[in-house]
């Protein structure tokens, strides 16, 4: 399977294999396919390569070869709009916050926060396709600056 897409000046050739000959060959009882993705980017007369495995329980007749491209993508729509907004908007790469439960506690409490500025759509939370200038003000600082933050969100819950 092959997909081709171009944006911004790069064209990127993505590629995908699946096997289910390793089937019965390992002790994983729940393993239907094995997959191969290779990513080829071409950008700026530069040409970079990645190649990537996986493993699913999909069977094929669940999921082809263009099936499981379209979910490997999905998973990194996920990282993107999640993870990589965490990062960029809540400055967590920085945190200092890395013992006891803290960690577990914060970030649920992140994807609230996100959630929260989504909801009212606040430009806070950039779309995962583009870069949040250095100088965004984080949303907690955000956040504090609004007038009657706690209000708005009680009168919002009762609609």
């Amino acid at each position: 399977m092959e997909q081709v897409s171009s944006h911004g000046g790069r064209v990127e050739v993505r590629r995908l294999w699946a096997w289910e000959e390793l089937v019965g060959y390992n002790d994983w009882s729940h393993l239907a396919q094995v997959c191969r993705t290779e990513r080829v980017v071409h950008q700026q007369g530069k040409t970079r390569r990645e190649m990537a495995y996986a493993v699913t329980s999909l069977q094929p007749e669940q999921a082809d070869p263009a099936r499981l491209l379209e979910l490997w993508r999905g998973h990194w729509g996920v990282e993107n709009r999640v993870f990589w907004v965490r990062d960029v908007t809540m400055d967590e790469d920085r945190c200092q916050i890395r013992s006891g439960s803290t960690p577990q506690i914060m970030a649920p409490l992140r994807n609230l926060v996100i959630s929260l500025l989504r909801m009212e759509k606040e430009p806070n939370t950039p779309p995962p396709s583009v870069a949040a200038p250095p100088s965004r003000p984080t949303p907690s600082s955000w956040w504090a600056s609004r007038p009657n933050n706690l209000q708005t969100l009680k009168a919002s819950s009762k609609d």
